[in-house]
């Protein structure tokens, strides 16, 4: 026995689906918070390692620059020319010249170039000898300055022969600035450090800091520390650090990612990257949550919505019953009312259409008598005046044919004026009429059996079956001419009759509906659409059938299956 659900019980299932749906929603949110914030962290820190790798880059490749200028400078012809100038006669101003306008006039990175000998500085472009070494690198290209008053550099070294050497100091402050590519101070922050963290560059705002070890304030101690024991592991470390102030008014929980010189490509300085953990992580957990609560909500407004309709959907559906009825009832009355219209209609064309046959009739009697009597007094030498005479009668005949067809709409269809058709003799003789209109680049092909086929059929329909299909086939292979084949055979108790063109094919979106009235693929002044539905009519008048298969651009084939006449029958032959 079957069981219906009705629908108040469907109401209550669309109510208690989306519960429970969001009940499931809210338990694996709150089941999968801890993974969803892991899955953030981790991606947090894949972001600014990477931005950290990024900022180590810029400064080496910042490092490269500077080098490679000095190198440069140093190793050209009137360069080297001025400094032996300055060794064998002590002349260094065209030393001097030379370091001020092809590098620190420049290159801004470069703040000061010191001429060097024998562990003495005897030259600065700044004209100051009071620069002292810090300390050495481990990079033996690389030495830290500083000055009387303070100030520290980074010194990149180029050494020449005679225990003569060049440095180039750079301002740790612009190399800070132009490595920073990431001048967001909300969402992360930027430090510096020597390889034995005595000298610490931070940005303040707009502005960079440069501080020592024994000035480092307490919110950097903690990083201090843990930046030294990651550049004595040579690894790459990260951190949580709580509460890390980055300005005066922004205080917020972070990672630090510290990238150590043996893990770097500068090999210089150490990056130190402090991301904003709760400024960017929390964020988008604070979205995530909000969006479920979001959707949850649409959900239940989507819930209560759904059942005010239902409500109001069950109260009207009597009445868009009544109204359906009624529109039916409505829609029955118009089409009975308009068939009746099309009865008279046609009953009307049918009484004219008889009387326009009944005149064409009496105008055609006295062709056909004229031309019998004419042919009665013509010399039987004379062929072809017989010849002509013979095709106005026949023509004239066809013609009377014509006038009983229309003088048949008139009246109920009936197959007394049918007879036993020869089709290979139609064929050719509709091929004969229709040679005034063939293309001379249409070639035609025809194959048919040598024994005598006979359908039960109306010679006048059938000829305008054919003709209306040969008529198309030229049409089709109009301009590029082609080759119209037509064939012959028997199958079974059926005559297989294929009309083949080599011509433009019919469109698929057409060739469903091709044997429709006025339905064309032509031009509008060269078709009226009506030609292939006359065919498909003249077929079901014969019990017969109409096959198309066609092809864009390489033609079509229309195949006629008409009954053969049996053995035996006494149907009269057609003239």
């Amino acid at each position: 026995m079957k069981h219906y659900i009705s629908e108040k019980d469907m109401i209550k299932l669309k109510i208690i689906v989306p519960i429970v749906l969001i009940l499931l929603a809210l338990f694996f949110i709150v089941y999968n918070y801890k993974s969803l914030v892991k899955n953030f962290e981790e991606g947090f820190d894949k972001i600014h390692l990477e931005l950290a790798h990024s900022i180590d880059r810029n400064i080496a490749a910042h490092l490269d620059h500077c080098k490679d200028s000095m190198e440069y400078v140093t190793n050209r012809r009137g360069f080297v020319e001025a400094e032996k100038d300055w060794i064998e006669n002590g002349n260094a101003e065209d030393l001097l010249f030379r370091l001020k306008e092809n590098l620190t006039a420049k290159d801004e990175m470069i703040q000061v170039i010191l001429a060097e000998k024998d562990g003495a500085i005897f030259l600065s472009t700044d004209e100051r000898l009071d620069y002292s070494l810090l300390y050495h690198s481990d990079n033996e290209d690389i030495a830290y300055y500083e000055t009387s008053d303070g100030q520290v550099f980074i010194g990149l070294i180029v050494e020449k022969s005679n225990d003569l050497r060049y440095i180039a100091l750079l301002n740790p402050k612009i190399l800070y600035a132009a490595a920073n590519v990431n001048d967001d101070h909300d969402n992360g922050h930027l430090i510096l450090a020597d390889e034995q963290s005595r000298i610490i560059i931070v940005s303040n705002g707009n502005t960079v800091d440069l501080m020592r070890r024994e000035d480092i304030i307490n919110e950097y101690s903690q990083g201090l520390g843990f930046l030294k024991d990651s550049q004595k592991s040579g690894e790459i470390s990260i951190m949580p650090l709580k509460h890390s102030h980055l300005k005066e008014d922004i205080s917020f929980d972070a990672r630090v990612f510290v990238l150590p010189t043996a893990q770097s490509e500068n090999g210089v300085l150490v990056i130190v990257w402090i991301g904003n953990f709760d400024g960017i992580v929390l964020p988008l957990i604070q979205i995530s949550a909000k969006m479920s609560i979001c959707c949850i909500s649409i959900v239940c407004s989507m819930v209560y919505l759904l059942y005010v309709l239902d409500l109001a959907r069950l109260r009207q559906k009597k009445e868009l019953e009544l109204l359906w009825e009624k529109n039916r009832v409505m829609k029955e009355l118009n089409q009975q009312r308009e068939e009746l219209a099309h009865h008279q209609r046609l009953e009307l064309i049918g009484t004219m259409t008889a009387g326009v046959a009944h005149e064409f009739n009496n105008l055609l009697t006295p062709i056909m008598g004229y031309s019998l009597m004419a042919l009665e007094h013509i010399p039987e030498d004379n062929a072809k005046a017989t010849d002509q005479l013979l095709k106005i009668y026949e023509s004239s005949r066809k013609a009377k044919d014509i006038t009983r067809r229309l003088s048949d709409i008139s009246r109920k269809n009936n197959r007394e004026f049918m007879t036993a058709v020869n089709i290979n003799h139609l064929l050719q003789t509709t091929l004969e009429i229709v040679q005034p209109v063939r293309p001379s680049f249409v070639d035609v092909n025809y194959k048919m059996p040598e024994e005598k086929i006979h359908v039960l059929g109306d010679t006048t329909r059938l000829t305008q079956l054919f003709l209306n299909l040969f008529v198309n086939a030229f049409h089709a292979m109009a301009p590029s001419g082609g080759v119209l084949s037509i064939g012959v055979e028997l199958i079974d108790s059926k005559v297989k009759i294929k009309v083949e063109d080599t011509g433009c094919g019919i469109p698929p979106e057409i060739l469903p509906n091709i044997f429709g009235p006025f339905v064309t693929t032509k031009e509008n002044q060269h078709g009226t659409g009506l030609g292939l539905a006359i065919v498909q009519q003249v077929v079901s008048e014969h019990d017969g059938r109409i096959d198309v298969k066609s092809e864009v651009g390489k033609g079509t084939v229309f195949t006629v299956y008409l009954p053969m006449m049996e053995t035996g029958e006494t149907i009269p032959l057609s003239p």
